[in-house]
């Protein structure tokens, strides 16, 4: 694992705490780690990690979050959208991809237990970056897996 997912993990995870304790996140630290996906974008496109075009299929789920978030009339954070498409730029496809299915997967279980029990309902809102902080750390440890082979 290399420095740079050591940074963006740290930073996430202070960003998450910020969203379940204020349910809102600092604008610099957003502006941070974003500095920061685009130089590893940068990093894997000259190593040849992942390709110009990928990186920007990647960072489409991103801008249907912040579209959504501005038609739900912030019922989702943009925020949220703008660290989604910072994650397409940060990592490789396949750990794109594996963050993503854990981030929705986790959120959509969760918040169908919590309307089973009767603990939400529809209305109420669910911190969002606790989710994709566990998805990227998920994504890259299963990534490094497959990539050495242990």
């Amino acid at each position: 694992m290399n420095v740079f997912y050591i940074f963006l993990i740290v930073v996430l995870v202070v960003l998450s705490i910020q969203d379940i304790k204020e349910q809102k996140i600092s604008v610099i630290l957003v502006v941070l780690q974003c500095l920061l996906a685009g130089v590893m974008g940068i990093v894997g496109i000259i190593k040849q990690e992942h390709t110009v075009i990928s990186t920007l299929y990647m960072i489409i789920p991103g801008l249907l979050i912040i579209l959504f978030a501005k038609l739900a009339e912030q019922s989702i954070g943009v925020a949220d959208g703008v660290i989604v498409s910072s994650m397409g730029l940060a990592l490789k496809i396949d750990e794109y991809i594996i963050a993503m299915l854990v981030t929705f997967g986790l959120m959509f279980l969760v918040a169908g237990f919590m309307l089973v029990v009767k603990k939400a309902s529809r209305k109420t809102k669910m911190a969002m970056l606790p989710y994709i902080s566990t998805g990227v750390v998920t994504g890259i440890i299963v990534g490094e897996v497959v990539k050495y082979g242990h």
